[in-house]
């Protein structure tokens, strides 16, 4: 479990739009650790959480695009079920909200990585560490 910076850009709705933008960080050896891309009509918003948040920033900055950052919390949860009932129950239990959240393809038996961004971050991450 770790705090880590998210990226958050708004990208056309159009075809090549997100794989032009993943190519330039690709092309910077930036490896992303979890990529959240939600539709709308004109516009998606793109989230995601690399390894290396200044050169990402420094990328998507000369595309052209403004960029966002906060902290979320990255959790690497067992790909089984009940897995985000516990994270969810836990933070609940405390009163602590979850804005919103995504999280990687696993494997059944494996593990994927959680993704959330919560009102009180640090007090999120204390309380997932004893997971």
């Amino acid at each position: 479990m770790a705090i880590k910076k998210e990226l958050s850009v708004v990208l056309p709705n159009r075809p090549g739009t997100l794989g032009d933008l993943t190519a330039a960080l690709a092309k910077a050896k930036v490896n992303l650790l979890a990529v959240d891309a939600s539709g709308g009509f004109e516009y998606n918003i793109v989230r995601v959480v690399p390894d290396n948040t200044r050169k990402a920033k420094a990328v998507i900055k000369r595309y052209g695009l403004d960029v966002g950052e906060t902290n979320v919390v990255c959790v690497s949860v067992k790909d089984e079920p009940g897995a985000l009932a516990e994270i969810a129950g836990k933070l609940g239990r405390a009163k602590i909200n979850i804005d919103y959240l995504y999280a990687t393809g696993g494997t059944h038996g494996g593990e994927a990585l959680l993704v959330l961004h919560a009102a009180d971050s640090k007090k999120a991450a204390r309380l997932l560490g004893s997971l």
